[in-house]
Protein backbone atom coordinates (compact mmCIF):
# COMPACT_ATOMS: atom_id res chain seq x y z
CA UNK A 1 0.00 0.00 0.00
CA UNK A 2 2.67 2.18 1.03
CA UNK A 3 4.64 1.83 -2.61
CA UNK A 4 1.46 2.27 -3.95
CA UNK A 5 0.67 6.07 -2.25
CA UNK A 6 4.26 6.33 -3.28
CA UNK A 7 3.70 6.00 -6.97
CA UNK A 8 0.56 7.90 -6.90
CA UNK A 9 2.40 11.16 -5.02
CA UNK A 10 5.78 10.94 -8.01
CA UNK A 11 2.74 10.60 -10.81
CA UNK A 12 0.79 13.72 -9.88
CA UNK A 13 3.89 15.67 -9.35
CA UNK A 14 5.18 14.66 -13.16
CA UNK A 15 1.81 15.92 -14.43
CA UNK A 16 2.03 18.90 -12.57
CA UNK A 17 5.81 19.36 -13.51
CA UNK A 18 4.76 19.20 -17.13
CA UNK A 19 1.75 21.20 -16.73
CA UNK A 20 4.03 24.30 -14.73
CA UNK A 21 5.07 26.66 -17.49
CA UNK A 22 8.33 27.63 -15.54
CA UNK A 23 9.62 24.27 -14.98
CA UNK A 24 12.98 23.34 -16.23
CA UNK A 25 13.23 19.46 -16.52
CA UNK A 26 9.79 18.57 -18.19
CA UNK A 27 8.74 15.06 -18.54
CA UNK A 28 8.33 13.40 -22.06
CA UNK A 29 5.23 13.43 -23.82
CA UNK A 30 4.98 9.77 -23.41
CA UNK A 31 5.40 9.51 -19.91
CA UNK A 32 2.30 11.70 -19.29
CA UNK A 33 0.63 9.62 -21.82
CA UNK A 34 1.24 6.68 -19.90
CA UNK A 35 0.05 8.25 -16.36
CA UNK A 36 -3.09 9.52 -17.94
CA UNK A 37 -3.96 6.61 -19.83
CA UNK A 38 -4.33 4.70 -16.41
CA UNK A 39 -6.42 7.14 -15.23
CA UNK A 40 -9.36 7.06 -17.82
CA UNK A 41 -11.99 5.52 -16.73
CA UNK A 42 -13.83 2.63 -19.30
CA UNK A 43 -15.75 -0.46 -19.14
CA UNK A 44 -15.10 -3.06 -21.37
CA UNK A 45 -12.55 -2.22 -24.23
CA UNK A 46 -10.33 0.38 -22.85
CA UNK A 47 -10.40 3.43 -25.25
CA UNK A 48 -7.12 5.26 -27.14
CA UNK A 49 -6.39 8.64 -25.91
CA UNK A 50 -6.34 10.51 -28.97
CA UNK A 51 -4.75 13.76 -27.67
CA UNK A 52 -4.21 15.61 -24.38
CA UNK A 53 -3.45 19.76 -23.70
CA UNK A 54 -2.98 21.23 -20.26
CA UNK A 55 -6.17 23.71 -19.76
CA UNK A 56 -3.97 25.00 -16.60
CA UNK A 57 -1.58 25.24 -14.09
CA UNK A 58 -2.38 26.79 -10.42
CA UNK A 59 -0.30 27.36 -7.37
CA UNK A 60 -0.37 28.97 -4.21
CA UNK A 61 1.67 28.77 -1.11
CA UNK A 62 -0.20 26.07 0.06
CA UNK A 63 -0.41 23.19 -3.09
CA UNK A 64 -0.17 23.19 -6.88
CA UNK A 65 -2.56 21.73 -9.18
CA UNK A 66 -2.59 20.61 -13.02
CA UNK A 67 -5.44 20.51 -15.21
CA UNK A 68 -5.75 18.16 -18.56
CA UNK A 69 -8.23 17.78 -21.21
CA UNK A 70 -7.97 13.98 -22.10
CA UNK A 71 -9.95 13.42 -26.14
CA UNK A 72 -10.62 9.69 -26.33
CA UNK A 73 -11.15 8.03 -29.73
CA UNK A 74 -14.79 6.77 -28.14
CA UNK A 75 -16.24 10.46 -28.13
CA UNK A 76 -15.34 11.24 -24.74
CA UNK A 77 -13.69 14.37 -23.14
CA UNK A 78 -12.26 13.90 -19.70
CA UNK A 79 -10.72 16.38 -17.48
CA UNK A 80 -7.65 14.91 -15.56
CA UNK A 81 -6.22 16.72 -12.72
CA UNK A 82 -3.16 16.14 -10.64
CA UNK A 83 -2.63 17.83 -6.77
CA UNK A 84 1.28 18.30 -5.63
CA UNK A 85 1.38 19.13 -1.60
CA UNK A 86 4.37 21.36 -0.96
CA UNK A 87 6.91 20.53 1.65
CA UNK A 88 7.84 21.92 4.51
CA UNK A 89 4.13 22.31 6.26
CA UNK A 90 3.98 20.87 9.96
CA UNK A 91 -0.01 19.60 11.13
CA UNK A 92 -0.11 22.95 13.32
CA UNK A 93 -0.08 25.12 9.83
CA UNK A 94 -2.57 22.57 7.29
CA UNK A 95 -5.02 23.15 10.22
CA UNK A 96 -5.14 26.80 10.98
CA UNK A 97 -5.56 27.38 7.61
CA UNK A 98 -7.96 24.40 6.88
CA UNK A 99 -5.65 22.68 4.68
CA UNK A 100 -5.73 19.28 6.36
CA UNK A 101 -7.92 18.35 3.75
CA UNK A 102 -6.10 18.61 1.00
CA UNK A 103 -5.47 15.67 -1.59
CA UNK A 104 -2.74 13.55 -0.53
CA UNK A 105 -1.60 9.71 -1.32
CA UNK A 106 -3.98 7.29 -3.14
CA UNK A 107 -6.10 10.73 -3.96
CA UNK A 108 -3.79 13.26 -5.82
CA UNK A 109 -5.43 12.11 -9.30
CA UNK A 110 -8.39 12.78 -10.45
CA UNK A 111 -11.18 12.42 -13.67
CA UNK A 112 -14.18 14.64 -14.86
CA UNK A 113 -16.14 13.81 -17.99
CA UNK A 114 -16.97 17.18 -19.92
CA UNK A 115 -20.12 16.56 -20.95
CA UNK A 116 -21.98 19.41 -23.11
CA UNK A 117 -25.14 21.08 -21.00
CA UNK A 118 -28.48 18.99 -21.06
CA UNK A 119 -30.66 21.77 -21.75
CA UNK A 120 -30.12 25.01 -23.31
CA UNK A 121 -28.99 27.66 -20.79
CA UNK A 122 -30.72 30.74 -20.21
CA UNK A 123 -30.26 33.28 -22.89
CA UNK A 124 -30.09 36.63 -22.78
CA UNK A 125 -33.12 37.99 -24.10
CA UNK A 126 -34.38 40.59 -26.65
CA UNK A 127 -35.88 42.79 -24.05
CA UNK A 128 -32.42 42.64 -22.53
CA UNK A 129 -30.62 43.46 -25.32
CA UNK A 130 -32.45 46.16 -26.31
CA UNK A 131 -32.63 47.66 -22.37
CA UNK A 132 -29.00 46.96 -22.38
CA UNK A 133 -27.55 47.62 -26.08
CA UNK A 134 -24.03 46.59 -24.86
CA UNK A 135 -25.49 43.19 -24.51
CA UNK A 136 -24.68 42.88 -28.20
CA UNK A 137 -20.98 43.69 -27.85
CA UNK A 138 -20.36 42.03 -24.61
CA UNK A 139 -16.69 42.61 -23.22
CA UNK A 140 -14.52 39.38 -22.99
CA UNK A 141 -13.20 39.47 -19.31
CA UNK A 142 -11.62 35.81 -19.07
CA UNK A 143 -11.32 32.45 -20.80
CA UNK A 144 -11.56 28.75 -19.07
CA UNK A 145 -10.42 26.08 -21.31
CA UNK A 146 -12.59 23.12 -21.89
CA UNK A 147 -10.59 21.25 -24.78
CA UNK A 148 -7.90 22.22 -27.09
CA UNK A 149 -10.82 23.56 -29.77
CA UNK A 150 -13.22 24.66 -27.48
CA UNK A 151 -13.41 27.17 -24.13
CA UNK A 152 -16.18 29.39 -22.67
CA UNK A 153 -15.71 33.08 -22.77
CA UNK A 154 -16.74 34.89 -19.60
CA UNK A 155 -17.99 38.07 -18.93
CA UNK A 156 -17.66 39.46 -15.53
CA UNK A 157 -18.87 42.88 -13.68
CA UNK A 158 -19.85 44.45 -10.86
CA UNK A 159 -23.19 45.77 -11.47
CA UNK A 160 -24.15 41.68 -13.03
CA UNK A 161 -23.44 40.30 -9.47
CA UNK A 162 -25.09 37.75 -8.50
CA UNK A 163 -25.09 36.57 -12.04
CA UNK A 164 -22.14 36.45 -14.97
CA UNK A 165 -22.63 35.76 -18.15
CA UNK A 166 -20.82 32.85 -20.55
CA UNK A 167 -20.68 32.03 -23.89
CA UNK A 168 -19.11 29.07 -25.45
CA UNK A 169 -16.18 29.76 -28.25
CA UNK A 170 -15.12 27.00 -30.65
CA UNK A 171 -11.83 27.25 -32.43
CA UNK A 172 -12.53 28.03 -36.62
CA UNK A 173 -16.31 27.96 -36.06
CA UNK A 174 -17.72 31.24 -38.32
CA UNK A 175 -21.27 30.95 -36.59
CA UNK A 176 -21.53 33.38 -33.66
CA UNK A 177 -22.61 31.78 -30.07
CA UNK A 178 -25.30 33.71 -28.08
CA UNK A 179 -24.26 35.09 -24.54
CA UNK A 180 -25.81 33.19 -21.48
CA UNK A 181 -26.99 34.08 -18.10
CA UNK A 182 -25.64 31.80 -14.95
CA UNK A 183 -26.07 32.62 -11.08
CA UNK A 184 -22.62 32.85 -8.98
CA UNK A 185 -22.90 30.94 -5.87
CA UNK A 186 -20.63 30.29 -3.25
CA UNK A 187 -19.01 27.06 -1.83
CA UNK A 188 -18.33 27.24 2.18
CA UNK A 189 -14.92 28.33 1.54
CA UNK A 190 -16.01 31.32 0.16
CA UNK A 191 -15.24 30.29 -3.41
CA UNK A 192 -17.17 31.32 -6.08
CA UNK A 193 -18.44 29.16 -9.03
CA UNK A 194 -21.34 29.12 -11.79
CA UNK A 195 -22.94 26.19 -13.47
CA UNK A 196 -22.13 24.75 -17.37
CA UNK A 197 -24.49 22.12 -16.84
CA UNK A 198 -22.76 19.57 -14.29
CA UNK A 199 -19.55 21.39 -14.38
CA UNK A 200 -18.86 23.65 -11.59
CA UNK A 201 -16.72 26.76 -13.37
CA UNK A 202 -14.94 28.03 -10.30
CA UNK A 203 -14.13 32.07 -10.76
CA UNK A 204 -11.02 31.80 -9.46
CA UNK A 205 -9.97 29.14 -12.23
CA UNK A 206 -10.97 31.56 -15.38
CA UNK A 207 -8.19 33.02 -16.59
CA UNK A 208 -8.76 37.20 -16.71
CA UNK A 209 -7.87 38.70 -20.26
Amino acid sequence: MMKRIKKNKENAALLVRYANPKSKSKPTEEEVLEILYRHIPYCGTRPAIKSFTVSRFNRNKIIKCAYFVVELDNGKTYEISAYQDLKGRTPEQKEEDKTADYPSGLFTIFHTEIKAPEKEPEQVTEKETAENPENESVKIHGLYSLANCACLEVHIEEGYDPFIMWRLSIVDSEKPQKWHKAKIYDTAKGRQYFKYGKIKIYLDEVMRV
